[in-house]
């Protein structure tokens, strides 16, 4: 989101595609470098869900299923994760969140007694 464009802009490699799908940090900036946007080729694609019908949705999510989840089964692709706390610090990971300590996930476990 805006308080991170330019981060966000200057990790970008030559050619890269910049997909923005949401913003956590807000959707305004004060400063933005178009110019390094050319510079460096990139391509910037905006879209959301939230417009699409639910068959998009669904079809979607079972493309993932077939195409993404095989290879968190293999362990070519891994999640980041940054934490796992028990869920009644749920209120803790919302903290962590706000003050955006983590880079990765944080995982809520639940246990089954």
């Amino acid at each position: 989101g805006g308080p991170y464009t330019n981060q966000h802009l200057d990790c970008l490699g030559r050619d890269a595609r910049w997909i923005l799908l949401a913003f956590m940090g807000g959707a305004k900036t004060d400063s933005f470098h178009f110019g390094k946007i050319l510079q460096k080729r990139i391509q910037l694609i905006g879209s959301t869900l939230r417009a699409r019908t639910d068959a998009y949705k669904a079809s979607l999510a079972e493309d993932f299923r077939r195409k993404a989840l095989p290879l968190f089964e293999t362990g070519k692709l891994k999640p980041i994760i940054h934490t796992i706390l028990p869920w009644e610090e749920v209120a803790e990971a919302h903290r962590m969140m706000e003050r955006n300590e983590n880079i990765g996930k944080i995982v809520l476990s639940i246990s089954h007694a």
